[in-house]
Parts: structure tokens; sequence; C-alpha cells
């Protein structure tokens, strides 16, 4: 997701959207401020939310699948599951 999509001017907004393209790479080009592309993403979101498996733990996206990231150390007072 790349948010301030407003700040910057078409060409350069085309360029990021064609070299996200090259690269085969799903980008969310969004202005929180404007309300642009926010439907597009939040459609994504849920049907992602849509494919996880009911009653399973979800990882974090920040992850990117790698369960040996450990994010206990941000917030250490907190235990987080994530179920569907």
């Amino acid at each position: 997701m790349l948010n301030k999509i407003d700040l910057l001017s078409e060409e350069d907004l085309n360029n990021l959207k064609e070299n996200a393209a090259n690269q085969n790479r799903q980008i969310f080009f969004i202005s929180a401020k404007e309300g642009l592309g926010i439907d597009d993403l939040m459609s994504h979101v849920w049907q992602e939310f849509a494919n996880l498996p009911i009653n399973q733990p979800a990882q974090l996206l920040a992850d990117n699948g790698n369960s040996n990231d450990n994010h206990d150390d941000e917030f250490p007072e907190m235990e987080f599951e994530y179920v569907r």
C-alpha cells in the first residue's frame, strides 16, 4: 500500500504504477485524505479475511509468512491471537 498519492504528480504516480506492474507486485495506491483507492483496498482486505480458515490463528501480515519473527518485543505485556 502506498499512501499520500495526492501529493504526487500524475507522471510520478504512473511511473510508480508501471514499476509495480513490471515487478509483478500488487500495490494499492491510496490517498486517505482524498479517499482515493480506499474501496479497492478494503475490498481486497475483506476478500483476504474471508479466505482465512475459521477458528484458526492467522499470521500477522508483517510476518510475510516468516514464523521466526517475534513481535512480543514490541508489546511484551500484551498477548495477541488472531482468529476468524
